[in-house]
């Protein structure tokens, strides 16, 4: 329930009025998953920066809108600390709205495998539309580092480095691809 990821996540808060969760900027520990109810969105400032546990992921069913700057982005990255930095990963499943990103970097993901479900990618688009400009995933520990499925991916500037499998994968999709650039994947570049 809403009440439930509250609690869990100090960091968020809700706005009267607001369907969408919110973050103010700065460095936050995300312990267990974040898993937003269905169809509540996510607003993350500039410079907010969402530090993962090993076993934890990202999933939403609402809109994700990711508003960084080239100054102060918006990072999803695995503690440091921890399992050389591995977490699992964004999953965007069934959203009727569309998702924006703006200078944002996911780092470290390895994809969610957990019992009776497995997404094997960095970041995963299942029946939603995602809108990136400027966006980094770096050092994807996962089969896909960006996989999109009966979904529609827009990206301007989307940057994957250091890819461990296919850098983009594109599955009864539609996507619009404009300066993308693939360095170091170590299987296909584009499926």
């Amino acid at each position: 329930s809403l009440d439930d990821v509250l609690a869990q996540h100090a960091f968020l808060r809700r706005e009267p009025g607001d369907l969408a969760l919110h973050t103010r900027a700065g460095r936050y520990g995300v312990q267990g998953s974040l898993v937003l109810p269905t169809g509540v969105g996510l607003v993350v400032e500039p410079g907010t920066e969402l530090v993962f546990e090993p076993r934890a992921a990202l999933v939403a069913s609402g809109p994700l809108e990711l508003s960084g700057t080239p100054e102060q982005p918006v990072v999803l990255r695995g503690d440091p600390t921890r399992r050389d930095g591995r977490w699992q990963g964004v999953a965007l499943l069934r959203s009727p709205q569309p998702s924006r990103w703006t200078h944002v970097e996911i780092r470290g993901a390895t994809g969610i495998d957990r019992p009776g479900w497995r997404l094997p990618a960095a970041l995963a688009l299942r029946s939603a539309f995602l809108d990136l400009e400027h966006v980094r995933i770096v050092d994807s520990r996962a089969r896909t580092s960006v996989l999109v499925e009966s979904g529609q991916l827009d990206a301007r500037g989307l940057a994957i480095v250091a890819s461990a499998g296919t850098a983009l994968e594109l599955r009864d999709s539609t996507s619009t691809l404009e300066d993308v650039e693939v360095r170091d994947a170590m299987r296909n570049a584009i499926e």
